[in-house]
């Protein structure tokens, strides 16, 4: 099934492997802006960015609030000032 998602963003946490994975590839292929999150699999989430055009951004305990912040902040300016 295919969805025009053009002109639309998503985030997916989780996103380097498995159902996450998946949702990346599918929303991409429809069009997508996507912002994937990953913890532990760097090499699988920087091959799916290279193999899909989104947007791989490692959070970790470490990293929690300040990336999460950071990648929230850019999933709104894409979503309000694409508009």
């Amino acid at each position: 099934m295919y969805m025009d998602l053009n002109d639309s963003v998503a985030l997916v946490t989780g996103g380097s492997r498995g159902i996450g994975s998946s949702c990346v590839s599918h929303l991409c292929q429809s069009g997508a802006t996507v912002y994937f999150t990953f913890n532990n699999s760097e090499e699988a989430a920087q091959k799916l960015a290279a193999e899909t055009g989104a947007i791989a951004v490692h959070c970790s305990e470490n990293h929690f609030p300040y990336k999460w912040t950071v990648v929230v902040i850019q999933f709104f300016k894409c979503c309000f000032f694409a508009l």
